[in-house]
């Protein structure tokens, strides 16, 4: 690591080898699309380049990677006219039911999101990060036990009681 990002391209290409799988299967998981991911991959592996320098160490390299690999994908999709739209033909689009929610279904539907965004604003920002990153972002427990410091099994203990204090506030609109 310290090779790399003192500018070390033989320490960097090692690194990048080492992660190469595990960053595809975390591209093809987020975006299902198997022709755009060497892409994906290979523009992540640009920017962690571009940016090795600002690697602290205060987590492993290939969390670091998935981190800028997440912001990659996000742009990604969110600039995608295929991931956006998916275009069909005319006699697909006469056999669709409409399954539009009622408007009460949408207001409970808003409601409940709304309540569970309150519940988690209310978590302590550590505690907040731990329970998206597992549970929203798909990373593993290891990770992100790393990122903060701490073991698996304390990480796991807190995840509990973060989750056991969602249910309790989110238990009005359950």
């Amino acid at each position: 690591m310290k090779a790399a990002a003192l500018g070390d391209s033989d320490a960097l290409e090692v690194l990048f080898i080492q992660n190469r799988e595990k960053l595809i299967r975390f591209v093809q998981s987020k975006t299902g699309a198997q022709d755009e991911v060497e892409d994906l991959v290979q523009e992540t592996f640009i920017q962690a380049q571009l940016s090795i320098q600002k690697f602290q160490g205060n987590s492993k390299f290939s969390t670091w990677l998935i981190g800028i690999s997440y912001n990659i994908i996000r742009n990604y999709l969110s600039r995608s006219v295929h991931k956006k739209y998916d275009f069909v033909g005319g006699e697909y689009l006469d056999q669709i039911q409409d399954t539009r929610k009622t408007p009460e279904q949408e207001n409970k539907a808003k409601e409940l999101m709304t309540s569970l965004n309150d519940a988690l604003a209310n978590l302590p920002s550590d505690s907040k990060d731990m329970i998206l990153s597992i549970s929203v972002d798909g990373q593993t427990y290891e990770e992100v036990a790393q990122r903060h410091g701490c073991s698996v099994s304390a990480l796991k203990s807190r995840i509990f009681r973060v989750r056991q204090a969602l249910r309790q506030q989110m238990q009005d609109h359950l």
